[in-house]
């Protein structure tokens, strides 16, 4: 629902969900090396992003209730933890974290856990990129405007986004010439019924 990348998604503490407004800041990723171990960074453009998960849509708008309270039953967990007593630690702590411990989920962890999903089910090579992937692909292909789907995505820059996911815009494009073709054939229809008029 909100295409952030692994690191992203690591990377969230409580402080960057708005249970209030419905949107989700991302401002940092969770990274792991082997040099380094885990790591905070900014994010991959460097830039901060808010995700508005509000939609006119009473549809899509269930679908995020639904899921800011899982999210609210997660910090409710985590209030239970022996570990984390006071709620203003919780909300200063990491969404995701590792079992029994306040320390962030490595960030390998999404992919292994996806690996197993996806061998479970039948889906080979399943990563949480996929997931991302299918976020941008899905919104480019309802049309929706390439700069606001870079900008969501987190992408730097907008060519970006129709580099990577061109082959996603093939509706999109049929949709660009099929409204042109049929303006043009309003205005030929309207033209018509002039001529028609003034012969009349």
């Amino acid at each position: 629902m909100t295409g952030v990348r692994r690191g992203e998604a690591c990377g969230l503490e409580w402080s960057d969900i708005d249970f209030t407004n419905h949107e989700i800041t991302i401002s940092k990723s969770l990274n792991y090396t082997a040099e380094k171990g885990v790591f905070c960074s900014d994010t991959k453009s460097g830039k901060r992003r808010v995700i508005s998960l509000n939609s006119d849509d009473s549809g899509a708008n269930e679908v995020y209730t639904k899921f800011f309270g899982m999210m609210k039953e997660l910090r409710g967990e985590q209030k239970k933890d022996d570990k984390v007593v006071k709620l203003n630690e919780v909300k200063k702590s990491w969404v995701f974290r590792q079992d029994n411990s306040c320390e962030p989920m490595h960030p390998d962890s999404p992919t292994r856990f996806f690996k197993k999903l996806g061998d479970r089910i039948g889906i080979d090579h399943f990563h949480p990129h996929m997931l991302r992937h299918s976020f941008v692909s899905i919104a480019i292909a309802e049309g929706q405007d390439i700069v606001a789907v870079s900008r969501t995505a987190g992408h730097a820059d907008a060519r970006i986004t129709l580099a990577v996911y061109a082959h996603s815009n093939t509706e999109g494009l049929r949709k660009v010439t099929g409204a042109v073709g049929a303006a043009i054939g309003s205005a030929k229809d309207q033209e018509k019924k002039q001529d028609n008029a003034v012969s009349e």
